[in-house]
């Protein structure tokens, strides 16, 4: 079992915390909060904390696989950023390896960092133009 958990402490950018292996109804959830999020027609950035994940099933591979391409236009419009946050450096270097084959349509980044990934996604969406709050700590 696992969960994910969207977090709003870093408005505007959404914090997307995965732990253990989510059911496939649990990764459609996910999905679902990523359109409503695209939905809103507004810049966002978000991080995608992996760093206590389980294996990603094949299904939500697929699941994934297939809402990116469904989405690409969308989310080159409005997403500013996308940092992923993964434990494992081998992991981190096949998710870049994979990124040099199919480019993502928006900026990201690759780290073992959650506040590194918050400051980084602060600061695309600072270069948009929007208003990122400086008061709160990427810890």
């Amino acid at each position: 079992m696992g969960s994910i958990e969207f977090s709003n402490k870093y408005s505007p950018i959404h914090l997307i915390t995965f732990e253990g292996v989510p059911t496939d109804e649990e990764f459609r959830d996910y999905l679902r909060g990523i359109d409503r999020i695209i939905a809103e027609k507004r810049p966002y950035a978000h991080v995608l904390d992996a760093s206590r994940a389980g294996p990603t099933p094949a299904s939500h591979r697929q699941m994934q696989t297939e809402w990116m391409k469904q989405n690409k236009l969308l989310i080159k419009a409005h997403c500013r950023g996308t940092a992923f946050v993964f434990a494992s450096a081998s992991l981190r270097f096949v998710l870049s390896a994979i990124f040099l084959v199919q480019p993502m349509p928006c900026p990201y980044l690759v780290t073992g960092s959650t506040p590194e990934a918050v400051s980084w996604c602060a600061s695309q969406l600072r270069a948009a133009g929007v208003h990122v709050p400086t008061t709160w700590s990427a810890a």
